[in-house]
């Protein structure tokens, strides 16, 4: 972790600790948006399994592509923004 760090410090203006609690912070929402789509896409498998007899797995996926929208747009807005991650840490823990 500490080369993705230091390298990642370079680039983004801030603190070592809100570098690293964005790059976290981006590796879990990139986690979150694979369980969406393929070739994981575990969330999917299990809707297909409890979906009615006339959905099928392409219905599944326009349902879910606004989601994988806004969590790409989070990925985008964490990566160049990466204040907005420790903003509302700092202010729910500032004395």
């Amino acid at each position: 972790m500490e080369p993705i760090t230091r390298s990642a410090y370079g680039f983004c203006q801030g603190d070592r600790a809100a570098v690293v609690t964005s790059l976290i912070s981006s590796a879990a929402v990139c986690l979150q948006t694979s369980f969406l789509t393929r070739p994981v896409g575990f969330a999917i498998f299990y809707l297909e399994g409890v979906a009615p007899e006339g959905v099928d797995v392409g219905t599944i996926y326009r349902g879910v592509t606004p989601f994988i929208v806004l969590q790409l747009l989070g990925l985008v807005l964490i990566f160049y923004w990466e204040s907005l991650v420790t903003w509302l840490p700092a202010q729910a823990y500032s004395g």
